[in-house]
Formats: C-alpha cells, structure tokens, sequence
C-alpha cells in the first residue's frame, strides 16, 4: 500500500516545497496562496483530491498560527500526506 499523499504522487515537486516551507508561516502562506490562484492563465486546476489536500494544509497552517482561535474544527477523512510507515521517525530524506 502507497502510504504517500495525492500531492506527494501526482505532485512531488510541490510536496517538495510544502516540506521546505512550512516551518516558516509566512513562506508557507503564501506558497499555499501561490498554488491556489491561477497567476498564468487558462490552468485546468488540480484534481479535486489534490485540492482537498492543498485546502487542508492551508486550514491546519491557519490553525497553527492561531492556536487561540475558538471553535474551529479541521477534519480531512483519510490524510495522508507526509506519512511513510518504512521510515523511522525524526529521519529526513537527504
């Protein structure tokens, strides 16, 4: 079984800079934004399970930043992304 999100199989250069980004809220927001606006014109957009990947990153990220936040509620059924059974936790690619 592939344990890797949509993104990370359709998308991996995009998983890539996710991971690159989202210790530092202020890159990762905007990447998020970058990837959810068409800047160049007649894209087709990601299919929807990508989407509701790139969606869920981008609530957890707010909820991140605002821990103070009341009633907010983030649920994605089945999220997977950056899970890998075959690694031992703590050790980053190289």
């Amino acid at each position: 079984m592939d344990a890797r999100s949509h993104v990370e199989i359709l998308f991996p250069h995009i998983a890539k800079g996710l991971g690159d980004n989202w210790k530092y809220p202020g890159a990762i927001r905007e990447y998020l934004n970058h990837l959810s606006t068409d800047e160049r014109g007649g894209r087709a957009g990601f299919p929807a399970e990508v989407f509701d990947e790139l969606m869920f990153l981008s609530d957890l990220r707010w909820q991140l930043d605002n821990p103070d936040a009341d009633h907010v509620d983030i649920f994605m059924d089945a999220f997977r992304f950056g899970v890998n059974p075959d690694k031992k936790r703590g050790n980053r690619p190289t």
